[in-house]
């Protein structure tokens, strides 16, 4: 009886702390992409501008819009200005396809 008590707690503190680390790390994800690019978008960044025949950038009616945003954006790519891309992207609702990505339908 005593050890299924110690168990019970062991697991009862295990469930606690897990669910403390999951609330701590949605809050700090939500503090980083307020606003600001995620990881990930500059990740994707950098694979475009340097690899673009990899890559697509869609607009919001899925046309390819690659050249001209690159056209558009390499001069803030080559300053490090991730924020005024991010903020091209989001505004104009922009995405990256990989370029051997099937579509759907």
């Amino acid at each position: 009886m005593k050890n299924r008590a110690v168990l019970c707690i062991i697991v009862l503190m295990a469930v606690i702390f897990c669910q403390i680390i999951f609330i701590k790390s949605s809050k700090v994800n939500t503090e980083v992409n307020n606003g600001q690019p995620t990881l990930k978008f500059k990740e994707l960044c950098d694979d475009f501008f340097t690899n673009p025949a990899k890559y697509h950038v869609l607009d919001a009616q899925e046309s390819d819009i690659s050249t001209s945003f690159y056209e558009t954006y390499i001069k803030q790519y080559d300053a490090g200005n991730y924020e005024n891309l991010w903020k091209g992207f989001k505004e104009n609702e922009f995405t990256f396809k990989w370029a051997n990505e099937e579509k759907e339908g």
